[in-house]
């Protein structure tokens, strides 16, 4: 079974942004989790699902994203292959500058 590893960065990252959207919608942010989950676990079983960052980032060669799905998809899971599964690096807002994002 494929692996997914999820990154500390990542997991703050749903934390913040779910907490963001439970000011307004509380059930919305519950929701927000599980499509999040979902995202992780499709990315497990589909590790090349996502399309490639372009231009290729120096030090990070192999990023990929994925929109979250639900009504959640300006919210971007940025991951890469690797042997064992997915490495979940980060879980952004579609509107954020993707390399500040990585360097934070």
């Amino acid at each position: 079974m494929p692996q997914i590893i999820v990154r500390d960065a990542a997991r703050d990252d749903v934390d913040r942004h779910a907490d963001y959207i439970a000011r307004d919608q509380p059930k919305a942010a519950r929701r927000f989790y599980d499509e999040a989950q979902k995202a992780f676990d499709l990315l497990a079983d589909h590790p090349g699902g996502g399309p490639e960052v372009v231009p290729t980032i120096r030090g990070l060669p192999g990023l990929r994203y994925l929109p979250i799905g639900g009504r959640f998809e300006n919210f971007l899971v940025i991951y890469r292959p690797i042997p064992e599964g997915v490495e979940v690096l980060r879980v952004i807002h579609g509107a954020r500058e993707l390399r500040r994002a990585l360097a934070d």
